[in-house]
């Protein structure tokens, strides 16, 4: 995540597998609040995936390298690194899907 080097600051956020079987949705949804907050402020913010769910070795990899730099113990997990920061320039405006598309009321009506 060389794009950490750019950041003014940047959120570890780690889960805990001892304490819920919920951990990673704990964790996301924490990591979820926070983008949100630092948008309300005015804030940039950007995601870095730490944890891998379909490659262990690779979310191993990770996990460790994190961990050893910033002394995580070993019970945690960790999910993933929000960098934090001003933005150079305000980004485009992204392309929304129309509504219809991703809320469906009462069933499922798929829609190609």
């Amino acid at each position: 995540m060389k794009w950490l080097e750019n950041t003014a600051a940047a959120v570890i956020i780690i889960g805990n597998p001892d304490l819920s079987k919920y951990w990673l949705q704990d964790a996301t949804l924490a990591g979820g609040y926070l983008w949100l907050t630092a948008v309300s402020f005015g804030l940039g913010a950007a995601w870095g995936a730490v944890y891998h769910s379909e490659d262990p070795e690779e979310s191993s990899r990770r996990e460790n390298f994190v961990r050893e730099r910033l002394a995580v113990p070993n019970h945690y997990r960790v999910v993933s690194i929000i960098g934090l920061g001003f933005p150079a320039k305000e980004p485009p405006a992204k392309e929304m899907y129309p509504l219809e598309r991703v809320f469906h009321s009462e069933t499922y009506q798929r829609k190609n």
